[in-house]
């Protein structure tokens, strides 16, 4: 009975499926055709509405046919699905022949519910059903051809409507457009591609127009705000099927659609959301406490900011878009980090603490809508700029002086101030071997910060390298370091550029002491040019004045221009004494001259000096007020002209004297610079000589230091030939030739080449390196002889001159002394009153030519110096008063103007023969000589033993214990004072003013001359001589000074001093500084003993005289000692009357 059930239940499905398939197949094909007719008429051809009105009815009842035709089908079809199971296997049975077992086999089964016995029915059921055989229902209600017609009419529709759907839809809606008058159809189709359905404000709205079939010429694109209804065109000309267009819209809603005169494309909707954005926006920064800045609050108008690392920075935004979020994006240098803002209210705040914040940016959300290319605004800390430092002086190659000492002047600043300051120092020393390194020493100096306003500090003082023992061709590397405050990252420090200093090299030093003489020359000349212009120019204005012509502008114009040229010329002698001062320093400080010609150089300085003094300056500014003065008169003029004339003597005589002296100078200076660049050469060939010796395997330096040897020889040889040549003229020509003959600088030459060529036999190398050296110190031997032959030509030259006069003069006096003997009591009325006149006339003649022959000397020498010009102006102010009162013939008068006039004569000869000994010993040698080389040696060994001392201290040497190399230093402290205390004790010390007594001239605490210049440059108090005439005082020492002896044992005891600290284990900065002032005291203690190699000559010569009876004089001969004898009795303390008597003796012993 299942199996019937489940057959009818098949049944049944398929016969339903087969009905609307039926409906569905049968019909299709004709529905498809119709469809298509109708679409293809509408798409190509031209229609009016009455013709598509009657296809359009007969479509519609042909298709109404079709649906009736169907239904009445489909009705009767279904009759049999309405059919009872039963029914339904008795229509199978008669339609398909069915078996008619299972009509039977259904009604035995229904029996089970009656009252028949259901066992009975069952046994029927199962007879009945093994005989019955069932069709399948697929046979009796075939479908498959119904789906096959179907599909096969379906697929071409559903191919069409996707291929050709705007197609046919608009053919469809023109087709039913029933009133619409259609003409044919377009022949393009225009298509809008890339819109999307949603935008951001501010992006670009980028899409392309496809056309397909014949392109018109132009197309239109129509944009719509669906909100507002506005609508904007654009026309496009067409050359392409595809036009592109870009286009950056507003926020909004719009329908885009593209045309043409024949179509148009479909129409797309857009939607541009709104971007929010910042109405307003504050940052309010505030700095860390430390830095003492106040809070600062930024607005909407800016683009960078300053802040200081540390700063806290909050942030204040507003927005009338009404974002849901904000967020702040900060970079660092190699990250970044974001944070969302809080909403307070209307506004979203943070706070950030800037540390390497480089930038920053804030976004707005909205609506999954977020700010695009937001403002980046930058951010500087300032924490990251470091500290200007900026070295003002020394500047880069300056010269280090001799004193050792150069201006270091530092500028710094900082926004927050400079902590801390360093001067690094070091000092290179070429290598004088070949193969090793430079010598290098550095060093780290603490400034003091001198002073500090707002964040600028400076320093400004004399660094002092004597602790370093610079060499020549030393150079020393300089740099500033400063460290600023930053209490955050900690101090920072920047750095000054290097600054290189260099010790000068004796090429330098030569050849800028060479080009000073030449100016120093070509100045005086031409203030001897300009005194002789003056002195014209004066005569002139002295002639008319006496003719009485001297009134009017033109000659007071004249008489100004005059005082002008002479202020002039003031100027001019001020800038050579400024340029000789420095020659004298740089000559000095490096020890390019003998002391004798430097000594000479600096009497040079002080004559010019005496030039232009002060009294001068304020008389030419006196008389340049009288010239303005409209009341000039003729007095006036003649005061005025007088008053220059004296002064322009004054000039003539100085500057002759100048220039004499100065030439004499260049003379000596030529030879002792050409033997001190001999003696440096002797220096570097015995740096070859050790390097030889080391048996050094860089030859070919060795080679390159001969050959500059070699060099440098024949540019001093060649030099001192080019300038010698003029100067060196007589007696001292043939030792000058020797020096540059040309034979023997090619022997020399030879030797430097054979030693070249002999560096690989070292014993052959060494041997021609000391015949070098030798070659050269016989030079050096040559030109001090030339030197020394020079030197005593002159001084014989003047010590004959100087005999001469004397020999005139003691003539004169005693003439001058018989005549004093006739005129005393003599009366006016005397009959030989008028002879004895005469002949002191002519005596004065006499005399004056002795004079003249003075100062001519004077020109020449320093010996003849003002207290000789001063006796000779009081004997001719003695000749001017006997002069007026031989009017008179006032006898009385006149004879006790002859007894002055003998007494200065007398004086006169004696300063004459002092000056005549100072000559004979100007190159006299001294105690002090010796001493000066000791104690020199011994500052060397202090400033060796301070270095190490310093060594030590920073550095211990490795391998020995502290306390060993302290007791080392102890005994090196103690052999240096021992040995101090030895010189002592060999040595007398010379000690002027001494205890504060008087010295032997004179007076403590007396006004007389002023002192030269010391080392300090301060002037000792001159003093008063026995006879008041003012005298010089010592070196820049006063009377009641510190001797040297005092100096030496000062520098004794602190030697000791030191030696017990070091012996006790101690060393530290005291110390040290200690040993430095050792050191220094040392060579002000050299210095000294110069000073007093100097004065002690003069002081050697004063010796006390004591009175000699003459009759227990011994009489000798020759003459010159008898003179001698009587020079020694004027000294005496005889009286006048008893001197005469001498020198009467004296003349009848001379004859």
């Amino acid at each position: 009975m299942d199996r019937i059930n489940r057959f009818v239940r098949e049944f049944r499905d398929r016969k339903r499926s087969q009905l609307i398939l039926n409906i569905l197949g049968n019909n299709s094909p004709y529905i498809f055709v119709v469809i298509v007719l109708l679409l293809s008429i509408e798409s190509y051809y031209y229609m009016t509405p009455i013709v598509k009105k009657l296809l359009f009815s007969v479509s519609i009842v042909y298709l109404f046919f079709i649906v009736i035709k169907s239904i009445i089908k489909f009705k009767r079809e279904r009759k049999v699905l309405t059919l009872t199971d039963r029914d339904l296997l008795i229509y199978l049975q008669k339609k398909h022949k069915f078996n008619t077992d299972t009509i039977q086999i259904y009604d035995l089964y229904k029996l089970l519910d009656s009252n028949y016995d259901p066992e009975v029915v069952n046994h029927s059921i199962n007879i009945q059903a093994k005989n019955i055989e069932i069709p399948d229902a697929k046979d009796l209600v075939p479908t498959s051809y119904l789906r096959n017609s179907f599909f096969k009419t379906i697929l071409p529709i559903a191919l069409l409507s996707v291929l050709y759907f705007e197609t046919f839809s608009s053919s469809f809606h023109r087709f039913i457009d029933l009133n619409g008058r259609y003409y044919k159809p377009a022949d393009h189709t225009i298509t809008i591609r890339g819109i999307e359905k949603s935008y951001t404000e501010g992006d670009t709205l980028n899409f392309s127009v496809d056309l397909t079939g014949n392109i018109p010429k132009s197309i239109g694109i129509a944009i719509i705000d669906n909100i507002t209804g506005e609508r904007e065109d654009i026309n496009r000309s067409l050359t392409d099927s595809i036009v592109n267009y870009e286009r950056v819209v507003g926020s909004g809603k719009f329908t885009l659609f593209s045309y043409s005169e024949d179509t148009r494309s479909d129409s797309l909707l857009f939607t541009v959301k709104k971007i929010p954005s910042i109405s307003s926006l504050k940052l309010i920064t505030t700095p860390p406490k430390y830095t003492k800045i106040k809070t600062d609050t930024l607005g909407n108008f800016f683009e960078t900011i300053d802040i200081l690392y540390g700063t806290k920075i909050d942030f204040e935004i507003e927005s009338i878009d009404n974002p849901d979020s904000v967020k702040i994006h900060y970079t660092f240098k190699k990250s970044g980090k974001t944070i969302k803002l809080e909403r307070k209210d209307s506004k979203f705040i943070t706070t950030i603490v800037a540390d390497s914040l480089s930038s920053f940016y804030l976004t707005l959300y909205k609506d999954m809508v977020y700010t695009k290319n937001p403002i980046i605004y930058e951010s500087n800390i300032i924490d990251d700029e470091y500290p200007i430092v900026n070295l003002v002086s020394p500047s880069n190659g300056m010269e280090i002086e001799k004193d050792n000492l150069f201006p270091l002047v530092v500028s710094y600043f900082d926004d927050y101030g400079i902590v801390s300051s360093y001067l690094y120092i070091k000092k290179i020393r070429p290598s004088i071997i070949p193969g090793l390194d430079d010598e290098v020493v550095k060093d780290k100096v603490k400034l003091k910060i001198e002073k500090q306003l707002d964040g600028s500090a400076g320093f400004g003082d004399y660094i002092d390298l004597t602790k370093y023992n610079l060499y020549s061709e030393d150079k020393v590397e300089i740099f500033v370091r400063v460290y600023d405050n930053d209490r955050v990252k900690g101090p920072k420090f920047t750095d000054s550029e290097t600054i290189t200093l260099y010790v000068p090299t004796l090429q330098q030093l030569f050849s800028d002491v060479e080009d000073n003489y030449q100016k120093q020359s070509e100045n005086i000349r031409k203030s001897l040019k300009n005194s002789s212009d003056i002195k014209k120019s004066l005569k002139e204005l002295e002639n008319k004045l006496k003719i009485g012509e001297m009134e009017g502008f033109e000659n007071k114009y004249k008489l100004s221009k005059v005082l002008k040229s002479q202020k002039e010329m003031i100027e001019d002698i001020e800038k050579l004494e400024k340029s000789v001062k420095e020659n004298i320093e740089k000559l000095n400080d490096n020890s390019l001259l003998s002391q004798e010609t430097l000594k000479k150089y600096k009497k040079l300085q002080n004559l010019i000096s005496e030039i232009v003094n002060d009294d001068l300056k304020k008389r030419l500014e006196k008389l340049n007020k009288m010239t303005d003065d409209q009341n000039f008169t003729k007095e006036d003029y003649e005061k005025v002209l007088e008053d220059l004339k004296s002064q322009e003597e004054l000039f003539k005589e100085s500057m002759e004297k100048t220039i004499n002296i100065l030439e004499q100078i260049k003379k000596e200076h030529l030879i002792d610079s050409f033997i001190k660049k001999m003696e440096n050469l002797i220096d570097k060939q015995d740096q070859v000589r050790e390097n030889i010796k080391r048996d050094s395997k860089n030859l070919n330096r060795v080679k390159q230091m001969e050959n500059d040897i070699k060099k440098v020889l024949s540019q001093n040889i060649a030099k001192f030939d080019s300038t010698g040549s003029e100067l060196f003229n007589g007696k001292n020509r043939p030792l000058f030739d020797k020096i540059v003959d040309k034979n023997r600088k090619k022997s020399l030459d030879m030797d430097i080449d054979n030693l070249n060529s002999s560096l690989n036999r070292r014993d052959t190398a060494m041997d021609m390196s000391n015949k070098i050296k030798k070659g050269f110190d016989s030079l050096i031997d040559d030109a001090q002889s030339l030197k020394d032959k020079m030197v005593e030509e002159k001084k014989d030259e003047l010590i004959s001159k100087i005999d001469k006069i004397i020999k005139k003069l003691l003539t004169f006096s005693f003439s001058m002394e018989r005549l004093q003997t006739l005129t005393k009591g003599m009366s006016k009325t005397f009959s030989k009153g008028g002879e004895t006149l005469v002949a002191i006339s002519d005596n004065e003649s006499y005399y004056n030519k002795s004079f003249n022959q003075i100062f001519d000397i004077a020109k020449e020498s320093f010996f003849i110096d003002k207290k000789i010009g001063s006796t000779i102006t009081k004997i001719e102010n003695y000749f001017n008063r006997i002069e007026r009162y031989s009017e008179t013939r006032s006898f009385s008068v006149i004879s006790n103007s002859l007894y002055q006039v003998v007494s200065l004569t007398n004086s006169l000869i004696l300063m004459l023969e002092d000056a005549k000994e100072n000559i004979k010993n100007s190159k006299s040698s001294t105690g002090l000589e010796e001493m000066m080389e000791k104690m020199e040696k011994l500052a060397e060994q202090q400033s060796k033993l301070n270095q190490e001392s310093s060594d030590i201290m920073n550095n211990p040497t490795q391998g020995q214990s502290m306390e060993e190399q302290l007791s080392k230093l102890a005994q090196q402290q103690q052999a240096l004072q021992e040995a101090l205390s030895k010189m002592m004790d060999e040595q007398g010390m010379p000690t002027p003013g001494e205890n504060g007594k008087p010295g032997e001239s004179g007076k403590p605490g007396m006004s007389g001359n002023s002192g030269k210049k010391d080392s300090s440059g301060n002037r000792g108090d001159g003093s008063l001589g026995k006879d008041g005439n003012p005298v010089d005082g010592d070196s820049g020492e006063s009377s009641g000074g510190k001797g040297l002896g005092d100096k030496l044992s000062d520098i004794g005891n602190s030697m000791g001093k030191v030696s017990d600290q070091l012996k006790n284990k101690k060393l530290d900065q005291s110390i040290l500084k200690r040993q430095q002032e050792i050191y220094e005291k040392m060579l002000d203690a050299v210095r000294s003993m110069r000073r007093e190699k100097f004065s002690k000559k003069r002081e050697n010569q004063r010796s006390i005289l004591k009175g000699v009876n003459p009759g227990e004089i011994e009489i000798v001969d020759p003459r010159s000692e008898l003179r001698k004898l009587m020079l020694r009795s004027l000294r005496d303390g005889y009286n006048n009357e008893y001197k005469n008597k001498i020198k009467r003796f004296y003349n009848k012993l001379q004859h």
